[in-house]
């Protein structure tokens, strides 16, 4: 009946509603930071073992962007690359490499000590969270409400 993505819609036949959106945060573990160091700009990850989302637009390229300064291009070359955001995240956590996901995905495992947010002055992207359904003709109202709760809820959890 629907589908919540986040990023970019991917089909054309679909309607998208936007209900939300999500910051990037980039995190690696205490112990992966004491054995390599903290980055203290976003072109030192370049000599750090980064993991790529497989579904992002482009997995080896993270954007960056700090108040008064120009837009920040990372390319890395990924050692591990996955397509969900929460084995990333564990397997930062394990000490081996840095990774970057939504901040839902990872502000648990910070909140927990496994993992340390880095380079925290500087903005990660903003992604858009969609409703996607195949129409507005017909619309039950089981999804019509489900999307609005979803919506509101958001709001309130992910401002």
């Amino acid at each position: 009946d629907l589908a919540i993505r986040i990023g970019r819609t991917a089909h054309p036949d679909l309607v998208a509603r936007r209900i939300g959106s999500v910051r990037l945060i980039t995190c690696a573990s205490p112990a992966y930071l004491a054995r390599h160091g903290v980055p203290a700009h976003p072109q030192a990850l370049a000599g750090h073992a980064c993991f790529a989302y497989a579904y992002a637009q482009e997995a080896n390229l993270w954007t960056f962007q700090r108040a008064g300064e120009a837009l920040c291009e990372v390319r890395f070359e990924a050692g591990i690359s996955a397509n969900n955001g929460g084995v990333l995240a564990e397997l930062a956590a394990a000490g081996l490499g840095i990774t970057r996901a939504p901040s839902f995905i990872l502000q648990p495992l910070v909140a927990q000590g496994r993992l340390q947010a880095i380079l925290t002055d500087w903005d990660g992207p903003e992604l858009p969270i969609y409703a996607m359904y195949p129409s507005r003709k017909h619309l039950s109202a089981r999804v019509r409400c489900f999307v609005d709760f979803m919506q509101d809820w958001l709001s309130r959890h992910m401002p």
